[in-house]
């Protein structure tokens, strides 16, 4: 059955929260200042997913990235799982290679979006089905992976609506950035108002606005899959770094900030580990199964 385009909790065939039974738990990890360090898995994350594999773990890994990065990773990792991507507008599960849930960007939107970015210039990137396409004021001289396509200027959207949007262009989207052209743009109170919105860092440390459709959430996403797995969310241990994991904390049964997060990302979780250039994913994990190891009640580390 493939469970795309459905509303939430309306996936008919998932498994009833009656027939729920508690294996072992689910990891929903961000990518970028989370499981990644800079471009770079480190080892000890790698050994500790595999472990957590082998110790019948399910791995979810929530991104604002798309899929195809996100299961680069996995297959670096050499571990199965799901992606939660596009901050939360896609679910795909790269072993059956179909998507479980697919949102989709209102294509009138988008353009508004494409509009303001040739007004005031800036990276503009927009997110398919099979390819990421890269707007920007020149071409870009980088090899890029297969999926990834560079466009010189910002040609209007036609036929296939984005599942997420990504700018990086200073205030153009803050609502006070000065318009020197003729241009008339969708304000933007009227773009947050129909869309998710969310300001995050790139991979590079720069601020980076995420676009996404209004139902899109990395959360929303997750009680889905939990929903599709037959699983509670109780049973998730979701790792994030940035006020864009805040609704993945909040709807998991137990949330781990990184040591660099932001100090309101960490007040907001159970517990916080080292940063991520420390491997504070395979930190927090190791510390978890030794304290498995030395009592039958299960005690998070701090």
């Amino acid at each position: 059955v493939l469970f795309r385009s459905l509303p939430l909790g309306r996936y008919h065939g998932a498994p009833t929260r009656s027939e729920h039974i508690v294996t072992s738990p689910i990891l929903a990890i961000d990518l970028d200042g989370t499981l990644l360090a800079g471009a770079e898995i480190p080892q000890a994350n790698i050994d500790a997913l595999q472990e957590a594999v082998a110790r019948d773990y399910t791995i979810a890994i929530a991104t604002a990235r798309w899929h195809q990065m996100a299961s680069e990773v996995l297959e670096r990792a050499e571990v199965p799982g799901f992606i939660i991507g596009c901050n939360g507008a896609h679910i795909y599960e790269p072993s059956s290679q179909r998507d479980l849930l697919d949102l989709r960007i209102d294509l009138a939107l988008a353009n508004a979006v494409v509009d303001r970015a040739r007004a005031f210039g800036g990276l503009l990137t927009a997110t398919f089905e099979n390819d990421v396409v890269v707007f920007s004021d020149e071409p870009s001289t980088r090899v890029l992976p297969s999926y990834i396509q560079s466009v010189e200027g910002y040609p209007p959207l036609t036929g296939e609506a984005p599942r997420m949007m990504s700018y990086q262009a200073g205030n153009a989207l803050d609502g006070n950035a000065s318009l020197t052209s003729d241009i008339e743009l969708t304000p933007v109170s009227v773009l947050k108002a129909q869309l998710t919105m969310d300001d995050s860092i790139g991979p590079h440390g720069l601020p980076v606005t995420i676009i996404s459709a209004k139902t899109a959430s990395k959360g929303r996403a997750l009680e889905t899959l939990c929903e599709y797995l037959g699983r509670s969310t109780n049973d998730v241990i979701a790792f994030g770094d940035s006020r864009g994991d805040l609704d993945l904390f909040a709807a998991a049964g137990t949330s781990v900030a990184m040591g660099q997060a932001p100090s309101d990302v960490r007040d907001a979780a159970d517990h916080v580990t080292t940063t991520n250039i420390e491997a504070g994913v395979a930190v927090f994990l190791r510390g978890l199964w030794r304290s498995e190891e030395h009592t039958s009640e299960l005690q998070l580390p701090m």
